[in-house]
């Protein structure tokens, strides 16, 4: 599975900032990049490697800015989930 998802070629915290971006429900609307930011999962995170993972996660396609938003909101394509719940 995470093969065919692009896990592999991920870092950690790549899929912590994806992780998180799904738990706080991006997968059924926008989340703020600080709601996701917020998470337990990224307490140890420094906001300088949140950006830098994000923009590649956004580089990548498995997250992409909200429509209807100016900025710094967040969805996750459907095709993009790999996180279990």
């Amino acid at each position: 599975m995470e093969g065919s998802l692009g896990l592999h070629d991920m870092t950690r915290n790549e899929r912590d900032v994806l992780c998180a971006f799904q738990y706080a429900g991006a997968e059924k609307g926008p989340v703020s990049s600080e709601a996701a930011k917020s998470s337990d999962l990224l307490s140890s995170v420094s906001h300088a490697t949140f950006h830098r993972s994000l923009r590649s996660l956004l580089e990548k396609g498995y997250v992409q800015l909200a429509p209807d938003h100016r900025a710094k909101h967040y969805v996750i394509p459907s095709e993009a989930s790999p996180c279990a719940r």
